[in-house]
């Protein structure tokens, strides 16, 4: 009857919105904050415009709050974050409950929202390979580890993930290249994949990386190479992830 294909379609079509905020609120349950066009690829939307009505109704609602930014170099734009409230909706049995994080707009930096954003379009490619991605912020690792952008798994393999927008100085991946040595075999990941945003970081940190001559793994001084780094390092540009 046409009364009740109305009904079943009114029906599915309130459980399809329902859907459509729980994906984007455990997306910002570990990403805090977002942008409409990011939030947009969450839903596997096209176009940014068409997710504007989801994330109005969440603000209206109280599941989500915005905050414009204006900073140098950029046209001014919304940021949508999760509230404490959206945060409990999509709380979970394992969740400690006084560890969960909501959106304070004060503590952003443009450099810490530049990486933010990178790392979210890189969690939502990786989505797109086939990878499962798990973000670090709930990570526990023993004390002295590195914590990576985030981990990358496939077919039983673990990545970790660096995005490297700016260099770092060259003591400094001196050490990490030491500290991850030792936790590639300490949590059984496969390798580091390091992404930058362009060819010319890329080649200079892959650099500097194979400059490094040795390294202490296991309580052992061991001489490296620029082939032992490339077997357990990666240095790719954002385009190059598959």
């Amino acid at each position: 009857m046409a009364g009740d294909n109305f009904i079943r379609s009114y029906s599915e079509r309130m459980a399809k919105k329902q859907d459509n905020e729980t994906e984007i609120l455990r997306f910002l349950k570990d990403e805090i904050f977002s942008t409409a066009e990011i939030l947009s690829k969450v839903l596997n939307y096209t176009a940014a415009s068409t997710v504007y009505s989801t994330l109005n109704r969440m603000c209206v609602n109280g599941l989500l709050s915005t905050e414009k930014v204006d900073i140098g170099g950029y046209r001014p734009f919304k940021l949508y974050g999760i509230t404490q409230h959206g945060t409990v909706m999509v709380m979970e049995d394992h969740d400690d409950p006084f560890k969960l994080k909501a959106f304070e707009p004060s503590k952003i930096t443009l450099s810490t929202l530049e990486h933010r954003l990178d790392i979210q379009k890189i969690r939502l490619l990786s989505r797109n390979l086939g990878y499962q991605w798990k973000s670090t912020s709930n990570l526990k690792l023993e004390k002295g580890q590195k914590y990576p952008d985030g981990l990358m798994r496939r077919d039983g393999m673990i990545w970790a993930v660096e995005i490297e927008r700016v260099a770092k100085s060259p003591k400094r991946y001196r050490e990490i290249t030491e500290i991850y040595l030792n936790q590639i075999t300490q949590n059984s990941w496969s390798g580091i994949v390091y992404l930058f945003p362009n060819e010319q970081l890329r080649d200079r940190v892959k650099r500097i990386f194979h400059a490094v001559d040795s390294a202490t793994v296991a309580g052992q001084l061991q001489r490296l190479t620029p082939e032992i780094i490339d077997r357990y390092f990666t240095f790719k540009i954002y385009q190059q992830l598959a």
